[in-house]
């Protein structure tokens, strides 16, 4: 259904669209993201704090970001719809507030 491609650390070119997102206690900023449809997206995750993570089901993407780094991920979004994305690394107090919401386009 996604395509998926999951990194830590590295610079990848793809043509598509960034987007760059800062990680830190407890939120994403921004926290509200629109992808269009059929066209690759790499969401570029930058952590100012502590290690934290990124996990959509939706997307089949699953990734780690360490303290002070920068991690990455690109999928496909096949669907219009509106999809989540929530830290996967336990960060604190308010991990579970850590929400990321994908609006998908045509």
């Amino acid at each position: 259904m996604f395509g998926v491609v999951a990194e830590t650390g590295a610079t990848r070119q793809t043509s598509g669209q960034k987007i760059d997102i800062v990680a830190k206690r407890f939120a994403y900023q921004p926290n509200e993201i629109t992808v269009k449809k059929g066209q690759p997206v790499t969401l570029v995750f930058h952590s100012q704090d502590v290690n934290h993570g990124f996990q959509s089901e939706e997307f089949h993407v699953k990734a780690e970001i360490p303290k002070h780094e920068t991690s990455q991920v690109t999928f496909t979004p096949e669907e219009v719809g509106t999809f989540g994305g929530k830290c996967a690394h336990f960060c604190g107090a308010g991990h579970g507030e850590m929400q990321l919401t994908i609006h998908v386009t045509d």
